[in-house]
């Protein structure tokens, strides 16, 4: 029995293997365009810079990240999928995505967060095992200049604790 805590945007917006990252762990998608070692340098080179977000953030553990994905439709950046090892590394991993997206589309291009720093709406999940799995949506990141709107349909970060799922 899946739990839905929190709902804002149409579930249709989200990949069909919801919740089951076992089927996305290690695969690439045909839209995917660069490998998962050049995206955890990239975001390690985007967070680790001073000064991003008033963040000044250490060394990004690439042994925590278990799979990365880029997804371009028209050229233009659609989605990252992310699945990650420890929550912990949550918050600093939302300003590495963030840090990241700016560097690559201009600080003007991507919406600022509020004052406490949140941009993410969570969907909490509990399986059938009762074990705890987590979707971190960050969603239409967007702005317009002029007569043009810039626009991330939405950043897409699976996540689980590799203990709780292994009943640890």
């Amino acid at each position: 029995m899946k739990i839905l805590v929190f709902l804002l945007l149409p579930i249709t917006l989200f990949p069909q293997q919801l919740p089951g990252f076992e089927n996305i762990l290690w695969e690439s998608s045909k839209e995917t365009v660069r490998d998962s070692m050049s995206l955890i340098e990239d975001i390690k080179l985007g967070y680790s810079k001073e000064n991003v977000l008033g963040f000044s953030g250490g060394e990004f553990m690439s042994n925590e990240v278990y799979y990365w994905s880029y997804h371009f439709h028209d050229d233009k950046l659609h989605t990252v999928d992310i699945v990650f090892r420890n929550t912990y590394s949550l918050n600093l991993l939302r300003l590495g995505i963030l840090s990241f997206l700016r560097s690559k589309y201009g600080e003007e291009d991507i919406e600022k967060p509020d004052d406490n720093g949140n941009l993410a709406n969570i969907w909490y999940f509990i399986d059938e095992q009762g074990n705890p799995t987590e979707l971190i949506n960050l969603v239409l990141i967007q702005t317009a200049r002029g007569d043009r709107t810039y626009q991330l349909t939405y950043v897409n970060i699976k996540l689980f604790e590799e203990s709780e799922q292994q009943g640890d």
